[in-house]
């Protein structure tokens, strides 16, 4: 099992969600510690995506050479949302749990390693690309 299915297998199962990883370890990428977390922090903000209005779906987690995609079918993020997505303290949620700055370690871990993240909407899936540059 890779470490993100060690971390979030118990509680797909438990909200009937589909985890499908490919191609990726979690090995292989600049300061692993901090990759990680950032992809801890994609992956659970998929399932707070699909538990918010129903407790099935889908997240992919897959990887080829230096990117890596986080895709999950839970409730679209709205465009209103997509100018805000990576401020600090914004939150698209309705949780007092939440405080907005998930997704904004997640823009600062790719960009010290001089990558980029980005985010689409793709056939009613919320898709998350990072693509991870060299690190010095």
């Amino acid at each position: 099992k890779t470490y993100l299915e060690n971390e979030f297998g118990e509680m797909c199962e438990h909200y009937k969600i589909q985890l499908e990883i490919t191609g990726f370890d979690g090995e292989g990428f600049g300061h692993q510690s901090t990759i990680r977390l950032a992809l801890k922090n994609l992956v659970k903000n998929a399932v707070e995506a699909i538990t918010f209005e129903e407790n099935q779906g889908t997240i992919k987690v897959s990887r080829q050479n230096n990117t890596i995609e986080v895709s999950n079918n839970g409730s679209v993020i709205t465009k209103e949302k997509l100018d805000q997505l990576f401020t600090p303290f914004f939150s698209g949620k309705n949780s007092k749990t939440n405080y907005g700055i998930g997704l904004h370690f997640v823009e600062s871990v790719v960009k010290a390693h001089n990558g980029n993240i980005g985010f689409n909407v793709e056939d009613g899936w919320n898709v998350f690309r990072v693509k991870l540059g060299e690190i010095s």
